[in-house]
């Protein structure tokens, strides 16, 4: 039954006026309905799974020297980094990038996911181009 109706039967029984049925009458009509399908809840991002490497390095003329783009598995990437020459673990230091804390911080769940790192290391007068980015998927 609609309020309408409702409203309609309650005054013709004598249990409200016509001023009061007037009233919830117009009251009625400015509500507004209720939505047939509540908005769902905002998904819960899980526990990040990959991490998305992508390096772009060029030679000074110009020419490709390196175009990487992969997707790594988080316990592979942890794994790996055990394994990283001494002079790139420096040059990720020198960034200011902990590899131990970055990955504690996306296992535990601390980065959204999106870009965590984008290192360019081009000058305005160089040719020479390197740059890295790194992503939590």
């Amino acid at each position: 039954m609609t309020e309408d109706r409702r409203i309609l039967e309650m005054l013709s029984s004598g249990q409200i006026t016509v001023d009061e049925a007037t009233e919830l009458l117009d009251a009625v009509k400015q509500s507004a309905p209720l939505p047939l399908n509540p908005p769902s809840p905002p998904k819960v991002k899980g526990i990040a799974k990959m991490i998305r490497v992508q390096v772009d390095a060029q030679e000074d003329d110009g020419s490709q020297r390196a175009k990487v783009d992969v997707n790594i598995p988080l316990g592979l990437a942890r794994f790996i980094a055990k394994f990283l020459p001494r002079d790139v673990k420096d040059s990720i230091e020198k960034q200011g990038i902990d590899l131990t804390q970055l990955f504690e911080g996306v296992n535990g769940g601390d980065f959204p996911e999106g870009e965590i790192i984008n290192i360019d290391s081009s000058e305005d007068n160089d040719s020479n181009r390197t740059k890295i980015i790194i992503e939590v998927l």
